[in-house]
């Protein structure tokens, strides 16, 4: 990122988001395992951001079964927001 660009704006209620759509899908043990552990693989502590939930979709998209049809729903929403400019 040049050093002139704006930091991306941190939406905090966007960790809370894609935590309930994993446990939605997945049950809260499996869907916070998930959760975890493609947040260490990212290197992140939470989704901060909409560059978060893309690196995060983009990720789970990659495995088989439902866990890439949630990533796919995932960059589908990281899509919107950045039509929106969030």
């Amino acid at each position: 990122m040049d050093r002139n660009e704006p930091k991306p704006a941190s939406d905090p209620a966007l960790h809370g988001l894609v935590e309930s759509k994993l446990v939605k899908v997945f049950g809260v043990e499996r869907g916070m395992v998930l959760l975890d552990g493609l947040l260490s693989q990212l290197g992140l502590a939470a989704v901060d951001t909409t560059a978060d939930l893309a690196r995060l979709a983009d990720l789970l998209e990659k495995q088989p079964g439902f866990e890439g049809t949630v990533g796919a729903v995932l960059s589908v929403m990281a899509a919107m927001r950045r039509s929106q400019g969030r």
